[in-house]
This record gives structure tokens, C-alpha cells and sequence, in this order.
């Protein structure tokens, strides 16, 4: 994870570069106050889970 931006307090804006291998998972998560992804390249999955 790269990290691109980040305001200061208390703003919790943040924005990063974040890259998987291919046929990469990750462990489900929420964010509280939600979380926008840009996909650049391949394909995301979005979660079933409501």
C-alpha cells in the first residue's frame, strides 16, 4: 500500500494505491463511515453480504 494523500485532523480523508496479485482474496470488512474504491485494472468483487 502506497499512500498518496492524507489530510490533516480531523478530516479522515486518505487515499492510497493498493495492489493484489492475481486471484488475490482479502478478509471481508466494513468501514464504518464507508469506503470508495477506484478499480484501474482487472476485475473487483463485490461481497454478497448485505
Amino acid at each position: 500500500m502506497d499512500t498518496i494523500a492524507e489530510a490533516e485532523e480531523p478530516s479522515r480523508l486518505r487515499a492510497a494505491m493498493v495492489r493484489f496479485s492475481p486471484c488475490a482474496r482479502t478478509a471481508w470488512h466494513r468501514h464504518a463511515l464507508g469506503q470508495t474504491l477506484h478499480v484501474t485494472e482487472g476485475i473487483g468483487r463485490r461481497s454478497s453480504r448485505s
